[in-house]
């Protein structure tokens, strides 16, 4: 259309051209006039010789009518140009040499000379003239004024005459005939704007802007310039009066029709309807919205026939569906949706747009359904799968998102992991914090914590460079940068117990053994409910300081106890080292220094003479006793390591697995670990208790008994001398306690039999009150309640993870009393231990001293 309408334009300037130049024949007079001007120019005359040729020919214009017409013909030769004629020149010469008047106007045309002047683009000629008073908005016969003409043949004339008082917002009147109405053809009532809007000039649009000119002003039949712009097919001019400010969702003619409407009724997908649509719906206009008969602009682009050029328009319902797909069920005045309206007519090609609409609905609902299959039966598949899993280890999964979302303390294992016998299988984590949760675990390459081997199952083992704990199995901790000081650990903490015990053995250092003995039986409580401080979740949030202190007094405690210390699988450089390896590190260090002192013992006693084999069996005596005291609940508990059981999933007899050996199973070595039980027992009753009861009764009719035995029954009434059996029963019971049940496997159960053992041995002791100092009984019965204080308090860090009712506002205060009954009892028993050892070392000074004055005395005669 925009080619129509280039044509169009085209043969209305050539008409105008023609009648001028008919205008100049009719007129004979003035031909040798304009025949002399074209020749003076021809040779190159300067404008004051032409100006002086015009006046010595001045005859030849004889009246208005032939000055008109001889204006015409030079605006239609001249040219701005050099060597060209300059009609300003002319035009000034006559106004002031010749005194002839400009403000004449044509008798047929009932024109001045701006239209001439603006039909053959002489801007500085319309300037010229309308500073002589030629007026600007004069109007023609046929009602126009020389700025609609500027609009097509000299845009930058528009400005001047609007300037010169052309008022941008006056109404031409024209007459339309029943045909233009009925086409939207009529320019009855137009402004400037729609008349630049019908012949495309976009560049004058924005100096009538600038002059105030109405963008939404509408004509006789209620058109406004954005519907003239859609009925002329003028693109460039509809974007322009968009971005100019022109409204493009409240527009409607008299028939109700929007500019969707109007561009689904005059223009074509040939020439770009689907552009036009974009551009109003760019600027605000509405594609969904209905004329008088309820007609959406769907069922004029789906109809032929009320298309002006006989088409429906494929493409443009192409673009209306994807962007106003609800007008498409939009009935009109008839009922009738667009799909109808394409129905109704024969041959309308826009039914094969419908049927392609309908294929795509049919195939979209399959592709629909067929999704909705495929999510059930994944989603089946999935809780299938996570429902076997759930049945392995008896927690939830959850299956709502994409993988499966493993919990905390669960482990999703690979084929090459355990032996479920299931291309998937989950297994429980024996230590929690070794498996965080995870999101789809089967895309990740690593489940595990640091430090803890992603190849075991249930995350059981320790990566290289990680060491199991002694008390603990499941909890793996760095084994340091120097290993030789790991070994420096593991032979002095042993040696120096053993030495302190031995020294503390001596006569007249009762008090001495009974608080060595009291700080030992502490030691091992704080060291056995250590693991499951230090993995509860309150531990974490405790300020650094808090932790320190928790730590300081685990470490005062764990002085005087063998059952912690420097991993034995870093001692190795081996973190899958065997049992029976920790069973020789565990008696090594016994069984060498009771070994080296009872050679050190023999030694001395065959040094002394035969005379003294009753002296050497009561120090094998002490030594054994000592040595028992020290190391027996290490030495039980590394027997106990070979029989306690866990398993991964949900409890089967055949699948059992060693607690320290997550890679053997239970049934495979019935055997040793019966074994295993009988040689504990007999150790744990014989070696210690029953021998100590058997030694204590037999030494009654022993003369130096308080030398031998001292450290074991002083203090001690007479009725209970053998009450330090029990003490070392509790040990035992203790160090069993944390080997059967791990602290990370079992924790209620680990935590359930401390706080049975340390409770009945609170109950014991404040019953039978052993000792004869009541300084000893307040001191054991403080300690006693602070190891039951400090094992409840860790039971309550332990409930938090399994029920929600334990929050911060018990745990926080647990852990600070955790804190302190933790610490100030070691420190303080260290303390008095150290105190007692500096006192005696005065006592005996002094009686040194009393001896050397009494010698001194004996000599003197005097």
């Amino acid at each position: 259309m925009d080619l129509y309408n280039m044509l169009a334009v085209l043969a209305w300037f050539l008409y105008v051209r023609v009648s001028l130049s008919m205008r100049v024949r009719e007129g004979d007079d003035i031909l040798p006039l304009v025949a002399l001007l074209e020749g003076a120019v021809a040779k190159g005359m300067t404008q004051g010789d032409v100006c002086t040729m015009l006046v010595e020919h001045s005859k030849d214009l004889k009246d208005e009518q032939s000055i008109f017409r001889f204006i015409t013909q030079v605006f239609a030769l001249g040219s701005d140009s050099v060597g060209k004629l300059h009609p300003v020149a002319v035009l000034r010469c006559m106004a002031v040499y010749l005194k002839m008047p400009l403000n004449i106007i044509d008798s047929d045309t009932n024109e001045t000379l701006l239209f001439p002047a603006v039909l053959d683009h002489q801007p500085k000629s319309v300037q010229y003239l309308l500073a002589s008073g030629v007026p600007g908005n004069f109007r023609n016969s046929d009602g126009e004024n020389a700025a609609e003409l500027a609009l097509i043949f000299c845009p930058e004339c528009l400005i001047d005459l609007l300037t010169g008082g052309v008022n941008p917002n006056d109404e031409f009147q024209e007459s339309c005939s029943k045909a233009t109405i009925l086409q939207d053809e009529c320019q009855a009532g137009w402004n400037l704007v729609h008349f630049a809007a019908q012949a495309g000039a976009a560049t004058s649009l924005k100096n009538l802007k600038q002059y105030g000119a109405d963008f939404n002003a509408k004509d006789h039949l209620g058109l406004t310039p954005v519907l003239v712009a859609i009925r002329r097919g003028r693109l460039q001019v509809l974007s322009e009066l968009g971005r100019l400010g022109a409204s493009f969702f409240s527009v409607h003619n008299q028939r109700g029709w929007t500019p969707a409407h109007y561009a689904c009724r005059y223009l074509d997908d040939s020439i770009g309807l689907v552009k036009f649509l974009a551009t109003i719906q760019e600027f605000g206009g509405s594609l969904n919205g209905t004329n008088h008969d309820n007609q959406t602009p769907a069922h004029i682009c789906a109809s032929a026939r009320m298309n002006y050029l006989g088409r429906s328009n494929p493409d443009a319902l192409s673009y209306l569906h994807e962007m106003a797909i609800e007008s498409f069920q939009v009935r009109d005045s008839n009922n009738r949706t667009p799909e109808e309206v394409a129905e109704s007519e024969k041959g309308n090609v826009a039914e094969i747009f419908f049927y392609k609409i309908k294929v795509n609905q049919y195939a979209r609902q399959a592709a629909k359904a067929n999704e909705r299959k495929h999510i059930f039966q994944k989603k089946s598949e999935e809780a299938i799968k996570c429902k076997e899993l759930e049945e392995q280890v008896k927690t939830i999964f959850d299956c709502s998102g994409d993988g499966i979302k493993v919990p905390r303390g669960v482990m999703l294992m690979k084929e090459s992991q355990g032996d479920c016998g299931k291309s998937r299988c989950a297994a429980r984590c024996p230590n929690a914090a070794a498996c965080p949760e995870c999101q789809d675990c089967e895309a990740q390459q690593t489940q595990c914590a640091d430090g803890y081997d992603d190849a075991s199952q249930g995350c059981s083992r320790c990566q290289a460079g990680y060491g199991r704990r002694r008390e603990d199995p499941f909890q793996c901790k760095a084994c340091g940068e120097i290993p030789w000081l790991s070994w420096v650990t593991y032979v002095v903490k042993p040696l120096g117990i053993y030495l302190v015990s031995l020294w503390t053995a001596h006569k007249k250092r009762d008090r001495t053994a009974s608080l060595l003995k009291i700080w030992m039986a502490f030691g091992i409580v704080m060291a056995s409910i250590s693991p499951s401080i230090k993995s509860s979740d309150t531990f974490a949030k405790i300020h650094t300081s808090l932790v320190q202190s928790v730590e300081a007094g685990e470490g005062a405690a764990s002085l005087a106890t063998q059952m912690t210390g420097a991993s034995f699988d870093c001692l190795l450089d081996n973190p899958h080292a065997s049992m029976t390896a920790w069973l020789g590190l565990s008696f090594a260090p016994p069984l060498v220094l009771w070994l080296l002192t009872m050679i050190y013992v023999v030694g001395r006693s065959m040094s002394a003479g035969s005379g003294m084999v009753s002296a050497l069996t009561k120090d094998a005596l002490k030594v054994t006793i000592v040595s028992t005291n020290c190391f027996l609940p290490d030495m039980v508990a590394a027997l106990v390591r070979f029989v306690p059981c866990i398993h991964f999933q949900v409890f089967d007899q055949s699948k059992q697995y060693l607690q320290f050996n997550v890679e053997t199973q239970c049934s495979q070595v019935v055997g040793m670990r019966l074994a295993a039980v009988f040689a504990a027992i007999l150790l744990g009753t014989v070696l210690g208790p029953v021998y100590w009861v058997a030694v204590i009764m037999k030494s009654k009719q022993w003369e130096d008994r308080e030398e031998v035995l001292g450290f074991l029954i002083s203090h001690y009434r007479d009725k209970v001398r053998w009450w330090e059996a029990t003490v070392l029963i509790r040990k035992c019971a203790l160090a069993v306690a944390v080997t059967l049940f791990s602290a990370s496997y079992a924790p209620m159960l680990y935590l359930s039999s401390i706080l049975l053992i340390v409770g009945l041995g609170l109950a014991c002791h404040s019953y039978v009150l052993p000792y004869d100092d009541s300084f000893l009984n307040r001191l054991e019965f403080g300690t006693l309640m602070a190891s039951f204080i400090a094992v409840f308090c860790t039971f309550l860090l332990q409930l938090e993870m399994v029920s929600w009712a334990v929050d911060d506002t018990v745990t926080i205060p647990a852990g600070v009393i955790l804190v302190l009954v933790g610490t100030v009892p070691s420190l303080g028993l260290m303390v008095l231990y150290f105190m007692e050892i500096r006192s005696f070392g005065l006592q005996r000074l002094t009686s040194l001293a009393d001896q050397v004055k009494s010698a001194v005395a004996r000599d003197d005669p005097d």
